[in-house]
């Protein structure tokens, strides 16, 4: 008999396992779901959030949600390339009911992190209502590399408080205007809602958000977080207001990031949308390397 429903306590176990089971990775299936388990906990994430297909009490898919800071969420679904026709439509059953759960939490925006060929889990999505998105670019910066010797516009820099608070929607909300960076999505969260989701990012040091000034105008915003791990520094927004773009304060914002990352001994690491041509070549430019690259679908309940 084929159930769809809620993972049981006793099947945490196997419904992870098929989760967090890359076949690509040095670590074990085992290793795999501990790490996991050991970041759920540090994050305080409830793993029961999951709904699984079995097949004679054994569980052959699994999917959960993680609710993020602003309203989003971040969705897993273990691979159902293995399956058959019938069990792939339990499957997006599955998939459908958490996002009706997710959405009854609160969660408002999901978003599923795919590597670039899966096929599989993308046409399980698709077949639940979410939609591509775009492929993001991860690329980073070695804090043993030699800073990049460029001439840039002297800026000044204003860190946040919550009296500038407003200050820095403003400006982030100028630099949106006809942003090449996933611009679908400005439509979906208010400026409350983003400041939340990159506050949560990492760990948030508000003199690590900083306004750019130049002749006593702000021109850009430069969001970073440190990560968990406090050798990384993300970064995790930077943008400039439509009139100071292609003037070189892009890279002085970007500079600023190298060198605060350089003085905290930290390596730094960002994503970008591979449509973001002026963007991506910026970075290159400035000695961002490739990692590696995802494509995200997402859902979203005011669509």
């Amino acid at each position: 008999m084929v159930e769809v429903r809620k993972v049981k306590e006793n099947e945490l176990e196997s419904a992870l396992e098929l989760l967090f089971n890359d076949p690509n990775s040095s670590q074990t299936v085992r290793q795999q779901v501990d790490s996991f388990k050991q970041l759920a906990k540090r994050e305080n994430y409830d793993l029961t959030r999951q709904f699984v297909v079995t097949e004679d009490a054994k569980v052959i898919y699994s999917c959960c949600y993680l609710a993020n800071a602003g309203g989003s969420a971040t969705v897993f679904s273990s691979n159902p390339g293995k399956l058959d026709s019938a069990q792939q439509i339990k499957a997006v059953r599955a998939l459908r009911q958490l996002r009706r759960w997710a959405e009854h939490r609160g969660s408002n925006f999901l978003q599923i992190y795919l590597e670039t060929d899966d096929k599989a889990r993308r046409d399980i999505a698709l077949r639940c209502g979410f939609k591509y998105l775009t492929n993001l670019k991860y690329l980073y910066y070695m804090n043993d590399t030699e800073l990049p010797k460029v001439d840039v516009p002297q800026v000044q820099w204003v860190s946040y408080t919550e009296d500038n608070d407003q200050l820095f929607k403003q400006v982030m909300k100028a630099t949106y205007v006809d942003s090449a960076d996933c611009p679908e999505l400005s439509k979906y969260r208010d400026m409350d809602q983003t400041l939340e989701s990159h506050k949560a990012a990492g760990e948030f040091v508000p003199e690590l958000w900083r306004l750019a000034y130049y002749q006593g105008q702000p021109v850009g915003v430069l969001l970073l977080s440190i990560l968990k791990d406090g050798h990384t520094v993300e970064l995790t927004y930077m943008g400039l207001e439509r009139s100071w773009r292609g003037r070189g304060f892009g890279k002085a914002i970007l500079l600023e990031a190298l060198l605060t990352a350089n003085r905290l001994g930290c390596y730094i690491t960002l994503a970008v949308d591979k449509r973001n041509i002026p963007a991506d070549k910026l970075y290159v430019g400035m000695g961002f390397k490739e990692l590696f690259e995802r494509a995200i679908v997402y859902y979203c309940t005011a669509d």
